[in-house]
Parts: structure tokens; sequence; C-alpha cells
């Protein structure tokens, strides 16, 4: 995606979730207060009176004319701080609004949490991310979720990306399902620190909790970027694209069956053509050479077939053999006994290639609806083996 894209992204969601106003203040009305005294009371029935007409910055002014009344008592400090910040709040005037949370904070007024809470949330409306990260710190144990992902947002905007990562990685990992924000976000800042696999894992968390084709697409295109790839395992990206729907084009179907027919599997060459020409998107002398070609391959597959399951049956030692004829039959629709002959295989042991096998299998098994044998399947891959990319996208489409 990348720069421009990811960038901006961040900034409308990081910004979206702090620009609404704070609306958790409670007005207070001179009676509510039991205030009597004509300099400070007068002044806060006028404000109440301009408020409650909508004339919010009016009545900030009227709250100003009553804290400029000399010997306040704590109730009437108390009073005009509260109808102050709400009244700044609503006009978005939010420096006058954070200078009454402070005076608050300073004088033990209302709940201090929930007050230095408000104080960060109008500081981030405020664009001012020092201060919010100040009140956050202020808050220390306190926080919850929800004040861990503002002061990541302050962060952000501070430019202190490891920050962002340190505060959004356990909640984006910790087996929940963090927000869709929390994750774009984790996603932005890994890519600000120029950290791949950190922008990759972000990433499989957004395709696996938000699904969409955009995460499908970009998450694929990554894997495929990647070098040292066997044409069996572009192969395996070209079936998950096909899983996900982002085969569009006679050029992605017709490169899928290339592939295909490369790696030995024309099964699947001919299905990915079939669902060309049912898409009306074979056209042209190129085309129809590949058709030719596929249903010549397929023809000479029964033959391969027959040495495979001879193979099988005589028990070579090892079960590659079974390995490959069961992805074989797959391919034809056979998929139950696709699935019963790699199984056997892998049973059999002495495999060239173990994790390959399983990849097989999973991709099997998510075909013939056993997720969560798939699952465990994909799971048990090597995690830093080559086969470890592909097979967790899809065990991440297993559990979509």
């Amino acid at each position: 995606m990348e720069t421009k894209t990811i960038r901006t992204l961040a900034a409308v969601l990081l910004l979206g979730g702090v620009m609404a106003l704070v609306t958790d203040i409670v007005s207070v009305t001179p009676a509510d207060a039991a205030i009597t005294r004509e300099e400070v009371g007068g002044p806060l029935e006028e404000a109440q009176a301009l408020a409650n007409g909508g004339q919010w910055a009016a009545a900030l002014e009227k709250v100003r004319e009553a804290d400029a009344a000399p010997n306040k008592n704590a109730e009437e400090s108390a009073a005009i701080n509260q109808l102050m910040a709400y009244y700044a709040s609503q006009a978005r005037n939010y420096n006058a609004a954070l200078t009454a949370y402070d005076r608050m904070i300073a004088a033990g007024q209302g709940n201090r949490t929930q007050n230095l809470r408000t104080a960060m949330r109008i500081a981030l409306n405020a664009r001012n991310s020092q201060r919010a990260i100040q009140y956050a710190q202020r808050l220390g144990d306190a926080m919850n979720a929800a004040d861990r992902a503002l002061v990541a947002q302050a962060h952000y905007l501070s430019g202190n990306f490891r920050q962002v990562v340190t505060l959004l990685r356990p909640m984006a990992d910790g087996g929940g399902r963090p927000s869709e924000t929390t994750l774009e976000a984790l996603r932005a800042a890994y890519y600000q620190l120029n950290d791949e696999a950190g922008t990759q894992h972000a990433l499989e968390l957004l395709t696996l909790h938000y699904s969409s084709q955009t995460y499908w697409q970009q998450l694929i295109a990554i894997a495929q970027r990647q070098p040292g790839r066997t044409d069996k395992q572009s192969l395996e990206l070209y079936r998950l694209r096909e899983a996900v729907g982002t085969l569009e084009t006679q050029e992605d179907y017709s490169e899928m069956a290339q592939i295909a027919m490369v790696a030995g599997l024309p099964g699947d060459a001919k299905k990915a053509l079939n669902r060309a020409h049912e898409e009306n998107l074979l056209e042209g002398e190129r085309s129809q050479r590949l058709v030719a070609t596929t249903n010549q391959a397929v023809g000479r597959d029964a033959a391969l077939v027959a040495q495979l399951q001879q193979q099988a049956v005589a028990g070579n030692g090892d079960g590659n053999a079974e390995v490959r004829l069961g992805e074989i039959m797959w391919t034809y629709g056979r998929g139950e006994e696709g699935e019963a002959m790699v199984k056997r295989g892998i049973a059999e042991g002495n495999l060239d290639d173990l994790d390959a096998a399983r990849v097989t299998l999973g991709q099997i098994l998510v075909d013939n609806d056993k997720r969560q044998e798939a699952i465990q399947v994909l799971n048990a891959v090597s995690q830093d083996g080559r086969h470890a990319s592909i097979a967790r996208l899809w065990s991440i489409f297993a559990r979509t």
C-alpha cells in the first residue's frame, strides 16, 4: 500500500477516535450548588441560560465573570471549574477546558481518575500530544485499555512510534478481538519504524479479525514478494487468492493455470481455466493454446496416478507417493480420497518435506470443510521454516 495510504489512513483512524466533544461533564446550576452570593450566582445563572440556547462561548465568558469574584469558597470554585470545563469543551476552547481541569485536579474536586482521563481526551482534541501524555502518566496504574489506546494516539502524533508498539502490541496479541483502529494504528507505527515483520503481523491480525478482500490482497501481495518461493508455493498462494475471491482478470486465471502446469498439477490448471471460462475471461489465441496444453496434460495424468498408486501399494519405506497422489486426487475433485491418502503418507513418514505435506493437507482439510483440523495441521508447520508464511496465511483463512 503503502507509504502514503498507510500514513493517511493512520491519521484518520487515530484522530477520529478523539475528535468527539467531551460530554461526560455534568452541568451544575447555581441552585444545585447552593450558591447564594450575587457576584457569583448571578453570572452563573446567566451562563446557564446562554448554554441552554447553545451559546457556549458566551456562557463561558459569564463563568469567567463569576470566577473573577473575590473570596470564593470551595463550593463556588468547584461549580465554576465544572461549568468552565463543560462550556469550554462545548465551545471547542480546549485550552480553557484544560485549565479548568487542571484546577479541579489540583483542588481535589470530583473524581481524580475521571478528571485526568477526560483531560487526556481534551488534550488530544487540541492536538496537544505532549500534554495528553502527561495526563496519562499521572493516571499510572489506573489506565484501562481505552486509555492505553488514547495514549498510543498521543505518542503516534508525537512521533514516538516505538512507544505506540509497546502500548498496542499487548492489546493486539491479548487473545481477544482488538479494535480495527488499534490494529491499524499498530500497523502504521510498525510501518513508520520500517519494521516489515511487525507490519505484516499487524496486517495478519487485521485480516484475521476483520477479513476483507483489501486486507487479503495486501497480505498475499507481501507473501508473493518474498524471495525463494517454489512453483508449488506460488500455486498455493494462487489457491488462497481464489478462495478469498481476489482472482479477477484473465491474466490472474491464466497465470495460475501456467504455474499449476509447471508445478505438475494440471488438475489445478484445468479448474482455473474452467472458472475463467465461466466468468467469460478466456479470450484470444494464447488462452486457447493454454487450454489445449492443459487438456493434454490432464490426459497424461492418468498414467502418473496409476504409477503413484503402484508405489503406494508396494511401499517404498516413505509416504512421498501417497502425499503426491492425494494432492492430485484432490485437484480432480476427489477431496475425501485425497485427504485420506495424504494422511496415510504423513503417517508412513520419511517424507522429503514434512512441512510441505502438512500445508497440502491443511488446504485439503479447509476445502473439505474441516477447518478446526486444518488449523491444527497448519499450526504444526515449523514456524521458522520456508513454509511458515503460507501455512500461517492458510491458517488465518481457516479461522475467518
